[in-house]
């Protein structure tokens, strides 16, 4: 096998860290589908609240692996005992461990039943669900074709534009006082055409993907340091924009180097950078139906709003699709990837939204 040197010296302990949760294949339409699924051990008469959390690209379920011990032992991570999760964690199709789709057309929204069903094969009639890069786009689409089912939806990413996503926050940067009484919302939608900048600047891998995904993912998929270069690039200008001037990407800022080549490892092992790159063409393509973007859901709602993410938002522009946000936190801190940046952020985040949900 092709490799550079050194890469496979901390691949067992990888596996020891991976392997502390419970893992499963389950076939579902005929993919078999990896899951982590970890059990909080539960006191006389503690409930735990069941809650299945998404990855994207370039990301795996090993960006994880930090906060599901905070969700399924709050008590020793800054919870309380009411704020017990069981945690499901399954890696999208032709990703990790899981099986690539054997079919074209396998966008988001197909992703989003194969998850409910696994769900629903686990007994979760109701759930929570929470992602962040496609893992939004998934749990968006399941929160609105399968709304009896998902009790509550959390994002700290968005899946969903429309015009006035882009039209206030430009308004807002002429007359920001009348747009923008709060601090904490001009602190994050202020800076518009330097946000825009930064988008139209990084999104060019969306538009490659998008249209010819193989191209490059052959590529990649022959070149264990070109597929770290491509990862790690992601991994440094979307955790903090600003880093692009440092000339080590400023990665180990946020990382250890271990966590970081651990997660290009699960690509490399299984081979799947061109299935996983894949999911942007079908996204894209004339067969993806994309419930979020025609249609809006209507479970409970949280988001996360971290400042170094692509896009800013505010709760009112959220409830244009979420009509029914109950939830919505700004931070100081962290950027595209929080479960792997800000854990202990994030998790917090979670619990304050579910309590809220519950309390209904």
């Amino acid at each position: 096998m092709n490799c550079i040197p050194g890469l496979y010296m901390f691949w067992r302990d990888a596996e020891k860290q991976l392997n502390q949760f419970d893992q499963f294949l389950t076939n579902i339409e005929g993919i078999d589908v990896h899951f982590i699924h970890a059990k909080p051990k539960l006191k006389p008469g503690q409930k735990a609240k069941p809650i299945i959390i998404i990855h994207g690209w370039p990301g795996s379920v090993y960006e994880f692996h930090k906060i599901i011990p905070m969700l399924t032992d709050p008590t020793s991570h800054g919870g309380s005992s009411d704020d017990v999760f069981e945690v499901i964690c399954p890696s999208i199709p032709g990703f990790g461990f899981s099986e690539a789709p054997h079919r074209k057309g396998f966008s988001v929204d197909n992703v989003a039943r194969v998850m409910n069903k696994l769900m629903q094969r686990l007994g979760f009639k109701s759930y929570y669900a929470q992602g962040g890069d496609m893992g939004t786009a998934i749990t968006v689409n399941m929160a609105i074709m399968f709304p009896d089912n998902v009790k509550g939806l959390h994002n700290n990413d968005l899946a969903q534009v429309s015009g006035k996503s882009f039209l206030y926050p430009m308004l807002a940067n002429l007359w920001p006082s009348f747009f923008l009484p709060k601090e904490e919302e001009r602190n994050a939608l202020l800076g518009i055409g330097e946000r825009i900048k930064f988008i139209i600047t990084e999104m060019g891998y969306m538009y490659d993907f998008g249209t010819k995904p193989d191209s490059l993912a052959m590529a990649l998929n022959d070149s264990p340091m070109g597929l770290a270069s491509v990862i790690l690039e992601k991994f440094s200008i979307w955790t903090n924009r600003n880093w692009r001037n440092f000339k080590d990407g400023g990665l180990t800022q946020a990382y250890s180097m271990d966590d970081l080549l651990t997660n290009v490892m699960i690509y490399w092992v299984n081979g799947n950078i061109a299935s996983s790159v894949r999911l942007f063409k079908e996204e894209f393509g004339e067969n993806a139906k994309g419930y979020h973007f025609e249609y809006s859901s209507r479970v409970p709602f949280g988001y996360a709003c971290f400042p170094y993410e692509f896009m800013a938002t505010s709760d009112w522009l959220m409830k244009i699709f979420h009509p029914r946000i109950l939830h919505f936190t700004y931070f100081n801190d962290g950027g595209h990837f929080p479960a792997f940046q800000v854990p202990s952020l994030l998790a917090q985040d979670i619990r304050e939204f579910v309590r809220k949900v519950e309390a209904l």
